[in-house]
């Protein structure tokens, strides 16, 4: 008896891409968005690992879920805010490199562009708009470099996805070829 492997790929993703009741409540329910994602994953048979939600879990998802939309300011003047993300991030990366020894390629950590926690490469702030990360996707970023592992980055603009599905879909043929 000869037992095949299985290559095993994955995606990490923010959390509100498979549970859109994560994200702050609008006027306008902006969560098509997602199916262009997700039908990717699907195509190229990629297994998805979301991480947590750091501004809905912040003091319980009772008080989580029910936040206000705020900029960067205001989570960096919250007690406790920062040093939430980087514990999550601490997890987050001991379960990358986890994964990782037990066979996992990733394709990419995804990130969505303009909150305050997991921006990849812009956020809003009382400034207008800032080319840097999100509080959460900072700690991992600096995290998962102490820890030598190189994961490429996307950051999804919810209301323009054809960059981001283009730079995606590169790194799914790349890593499934």
């Amino acid at each position: 008896l000869r037992v095949v492997m299985c290559k095993k790929r994955a995606i990490v993703v923010p959390p509100c891409m498979l549970a859109p009741g994560l994200q702050v409540k609008t006027a306008v329910d902006n969560s098509e968005w997602r199916f262009q994602y997700l039908q990717l994953f699907l195509r190229y048979k990629i297994d998805i690992i979301p991480y947590i939600c750091s501004e809905s879990s912040f003091k319980g998802y009772e008080n989580g879920l029910l936040r206000k939309s705020h900029g960067i300011g205001y989570y960096q003047k919250i007690d406790g805010y920062e040093e939430h993300c980087r514990n999550m991030a601490k997890r987050m990366t001991e379960k990358i490199c986890a994964m990782k020894e037990g066979g996992y390629e990733f394709a990419a950590i995804m990130g969505i562009e303009h909150s305050p926690s997991c921006a990849v490469n812009y956020i809003y702030s009382n400034k207008g708009m800032l080319k840097r990360s999100g509080l959460f996707i900072t700690s991992l970023k600096e995290y998962l470099t102490l820890y030598k592992v190189d994961i490429p980055y996307i950051g999804i603009n919810r209301k323009h996805t054809r960059k981001s599905l283009e730079a995606l879909e590169i790194k799914l043929k790349h890593i499934t070829a």
